[in-house]
């Protein structure tokens, strides 16, 4: 019986496996899946990456603005700096603005990047009441 499966092989002339047609046609959709599969990887680590970077520079902001609000009393301009050696890439400004004669203070901070070859920025803002009425006590 193994002598008439042998026969029967060498009579057919087939063999297992795929066909050159079979191999261009797997190579072609190899070829279109997988720059799109890259692509979307890309796209994905990318936006991971920035928001990674933007929740940190919300961090700093906040760190940022509870040091300054800290100091005690507001000032009047603008103050800028970066955060040392510790966030190289980051740079913070701030701004005061001045809503009620010396009773309520905004301040707005900024916090910016570089990323990908675009300026990227946070900007958080707070109300800050001092307390001073601005008028003096009668006796």
């Amino acid at each position: 019986m193994n002598q008439a499966r042998a026969c029967h092989r060498r009579a057919t002339g087939r063999l297992k496996g795929f066909t050159l047609l079979e191999v261009l046609a797997s190579l072609m959709f190899v070829g279109i899946v997988l720059p799109v599969a890259v692509g979307g990887l890309s796209f994905v680590l990318a936006t991971a990456e920035n928001a990674r970077r933007q929740a940190e520079a919300c961090e700093l902001a906040q760190t940022k603005m509870l040091e300054l609000l800290a100091m005690g009393t507001p000032a009047l301009g603008s103050l800028a700096g970066n955060f040392g050696p510790e966030q190289p890439d980051y740079n913070w400004s701030s701004k005061w603005t001045q809503w009620e004669e010396n009773i309520l203070w905004q301040l707005d901070i900024t916090v910016t990047w570089t990323s990908r070859g675009k300026q990227r920025m946070v900007q958080l803002s707070t109300l800050t009441y001092t307390g001073n009425t601005g008028s003096t006590g009668s006796g």
